[in-house]
């Protein structure tokens, strides 16, 4: 019996053999935030908030697990730009402001898009700029609005995810972080100190865009959320 114990163990030992030395480590790609989790029975169904008519409030932040309203440094405009929330005080006294942000509507069946009252938004638009800073930017084109519709296209869809603490709005395949060069200027304090140059800021925002060659946001840029904000409704 002895004897034929190794013949028995033979197969194994060439099944281990085989198993430890093919498994060398293998490099490994920085990849996105992995999914929300299920939400919790008290947690709002966002995928519910995003639709109808709404602002959408620009975010300064890396992650959506802890973003919030108060890391907005911007909104977006009805034509696509990242633009000041605020374009300054309507009556010092009152302390009226006079909002920046877009309306924009949402078609949450297909085609799942948005639009600004100039018409269709996508990053379809060959005629906008570039992100040149990004070594993956050279076919990323800015997002914009243009009367256009057709120019969306196939494949862009809008939507947010249930289990997000916030309605923020991914597109594509889990295209859920945005790329921007700087923060937008910020509006005067008061009427009297308005400045036109605030006015006339615009900036461009294009997907976000990583591989082997540059793991994380373009250097210099900004790593942004999209969050929908229904209109009539108070943010938090």
């Amino acid at each position: 019996m002895s004897s034929l114990l190794p013949k028995r163990l033979l197969p194994t030992i060439i099944y281990l053999t085989i198993l430890l030395t093919s498994s060398s480590p293998t490099p490994s790609l920085a990849a996105p935030a992995p999914l929300p989790a299920a939400a919790e029975p008290s947690a709002p169904d966002v995928t519910k908030l995003f639709n109808g008519l709404g602002h959408i409030f620009v975010l300064n932040a890396t992650s959506y697990s802890d973003a919030s309203i108060s890391d907005t440094i911007g909104c977006l405009s009805d034509t696509g730009y990242v633009v000041s929330t605020f374009s300054g005080f309507v009556s010092e006294s009152e302390s009226q402001s006079k909002s920046n942000c877009a309306v924009f509507s949402t078609i949450t069946s297909y085609p799942k898009t948005i639009n600004s009252r100039i018409g269709g938004c996508s990053f379809g638009n060959q005629a906008m700029p570039t992100n040149e800073d990004s070594k993956y930017g050279a076919r990323q084109h800015a997002w914009s609005c243009n009367e256009d519709a057709g120019m969306v296209p196939e494949g862009e869809r809008y939507y947010t995810i249930n289990g997000f603490k916030h309605p923020f709005i991914c597109n594509g395949n889990l295209n859920c972080y945005y790329d921007i060069p700087r923060a937008p200027l910020p509006a005067p304090s008061s009427s009297s100190k308005e400045d036109s140059n605030t006015k006339k800021d615009k900036v461009f925002v294009w997907q976000y865009a990583w591989g082997s060659e540059q793991m994380g946001i373009t250097p210099g840029h900004l790593q942004v959320l999209w969050m929908w904000v229904p209109v009539g409704t108070k943010a938090e």
